[in-house]
């Protein structure tokens, strides 16, 4: 028996757009479903819409089997020089291997954020290729092939490109207050992008942003719009798994119920992901849930693991607290034993001398309040913070003492 195989010009849909027998998620058993109304006009597996289901159906989702996953391929590259100069905009063409391959959920690094890029730990003299798809939503109440306009800030150089055309960038230069603008003609479906970027002598930042029709503002791409493929990864490379809770871990909500959603996320796109021993049911790496939450501090543990055997555990941290905030600051208790040695001591038995209401966390002088603390005094500081926009925040401890934020620890400073 021999096989015709016949050429598939439609336009690619992400893997849940296959999603056909009521069990969330997309894989084999679709298939199975799809091959079972085949040469019938049921509309359901009919993806091309020509009015019957064929073999160019099911062909589109045998390439989606495991195909595609959340974020884009990010390859990071370091450059050398020796004698610490600044290197310029390379041959993206002729790079050398890469040092670092991850997910990358989306191009978001403000310029003066000084951290290493998109937490890829690379900093100066260095370049990144960020590979995949952009997908498109099917939107009735926009034109079928309208104006998608893209814009791109950072240091020093960026270029967008997507169905293999330049849509905007530069080569050097500081586009923090001013972006590059450029448009694209879009249509429904997932279309290729890839983002070349470098940084020379300073910690580099890019932030890509679009506005889609019938918007009043740029965004941020957000996951959900990126995909990308397997990509091979050398046994050298620095390499793992990412995640992205929605809302963010460490967050207080006042409710008792909860809906996460989550991307996992990897330079595989076959990761199968475990919580209290039941594996979940990802469609293209997202997974979201309906939660009932306990009062106070809820945990729930995730394990992830690809076919490649990497793998990564991470705790999910909600606070529920449907308490009346007073907003006169934090509480302060004091214990007047003397501590003299790391580490920093429980106060689970101690007993305090006395406790008072404080306007905050800073503490540059023996008076807490109105409470003298000569001599070693523990201080226990307690209350609520409000966090008005979601964000990446940065803590900080200049004396002996521990953070903890939603039963969390941040940071701590131990001994002198």
């Amino acid at each position: 028996m021999s096989f015709l195989y016949l050429p598939v010009l439609a336009q690619l849909e992400p893997c849940g757009f296959f999603e056909v027998n009521d069990v969330p998620g997309f894989g084999s058993q679709d298939l199975y479903y799809a091959a079972t109304q085949w040469r019938t006009s049921e509309q359901e597996t009919d993806f091309n819409s020509d009015g019957v289901t064929r073999v160019d159906d099911m062909v589109r989702m045998m390439n989606c089997v495991n195909g595609l996953t959340h974020g884009l391929a990010g390859s990071y590259y370091g450059f050398n020089t020796g004698d610490d100069s600044a290197i310029t905009y390379p041959d993206f063409s002729t790079l050398p291997d890469p040092v670092v391959v991850r997910a990358t959920e989306r191009l978001d690094h403000e310029p003066h954020n000084y951290h290493p890029l998109l937490d890829s730990e690379m900093r100066k003299n260095s370049a990144a290729i960020f590979e995949g798809y952009l997908f498109v939503p099917e939107d009735s109440t926009v034109p079928e092939d309208s104006t998608y306009v893209f814009q791109i800030f950072g240091y020093r150089g960026i270029k967008l490109f997507i169905d293999d055309q330049l849509i905007t960038g530069f080569e050097s230069d500081w586009a923090i207050s001013t972006p590059y603008r450029g448009e694209a003609f879009l249509t429904y479906g997932l279309h290729p992008i890839r983002i070349e970027y470098f940084t020379a002598d300073h910690a580099g930042s890019i932030v890509v942003k679009w506005l889609k029709p019938g918007w009043s503002d740029f965004r941020v791409i957000d996951p959900e719009y990126l995909y990308h493929e397997t990509v091979e990864v050398p046994t050298y490379v620095n390499t793992g798994l990412e995640c992205l809770f929605e809302p963010a871990s460490c967050t207080r909500t006042v409710s008792q119920s909860l809906s996460l959603s989550a991307y996992f996320m990897g330079p595989d796109s076959d990761i199968r992901v475990f919580s209290d021993g039941q594996e979940l049911v990802l469609q293209d790496g997202f997974w979201s849930a309906d939660l009932s939450l306990q009062p106070g501090l809820n945990e729930m543990d995730f394990l992830m693991i690809d076919s490649q055997g990497r793998s990564k555990e991470v705790t999910y941290y909600i606070y529920s607290d449907t308490e009346n905030l007073n907003r006169n600051g934090l509480v302060a208790t004091l214990y007047g034993e003397q501590f003299t040695t790391a580490p920093i001591p429980g106060i689970e038995n101690l007993q305090p001398y006395t406790q008072l209401a404080v306007p905050g966390v800073q503490i540059d002088s023996p008076m807490v309040g109105s409470a003298y603390t000569s001599g070693s005094v523990l201080c226990h500081l307690n209350g609520a913070l409000e966090i008005q926009q979601a964000g990446t925040y940065e803590f900080r401890i200049t004396s002996t003492g521990l953070l903890k934020l939603n039963g969390h620890i941040l940071c701590g400073l131990s001994g002198e």
